[in-house]
């Protein structure tokens, strides 16, 4: 796949409905995943999910914003998943677990990167001058 052809599969992906969500469920990501959080603990969604669209060569990606809600009281986040048109499309897991609380501002930035190990590598040669 080229560059290109990634950038518009990825852009026409995005272009549906985007949303981000975290939870505090430690449930180690899997290929077979279908769910936010496979032990049913609270979802939360992000206030804010931008496709950032290719942001260098091969690389698409999207920022999930969320203001800090004192009302959630201190969790623990271990998942951070996307979904598009309400289907999920990746699951991110952190293992020890990310304390967001008495912060301003909660940030996911997110990258999917085409790596083709098929294509011919480039390489360069410099001259030396005399």
């Amino acid at each position: 796949m080229t560059y290109e052809g990634f950038h518009h599969m990825m852009d026409s992906t995005f272009s549906r409905k985007l949303d981000v969500f975290y939870t505090e469920d430690s449930s180690p990501a899997r290929k077979d995943d279908n769910e936010i959080s496979p032990m049913k603990l609270t979802v939360h969604r992000f206030e804010l999910a931008e496709y950032l669209s290719e942001t260098s060569p091969g690389h698409v990606s999207f920022l999930a914003t969320q203001r800090y809600n004192p009302t959630l009281g201190h969790i623990v986040v271990h998942r951070i998943c996307s979904q598009v048109d309400g289907k999920l499309l990746t699951v991110s897991l952190i293992e020890d677990g990310l304390f967001p609380n008495d912060i301003e501002v909660f940030e996911s930035y997110h990258t999917i990167r085409l790596v083709n190990k098929g294509l011919p590598k480039t390489s360069f040669s410099v001259l030396a001058a005399d």
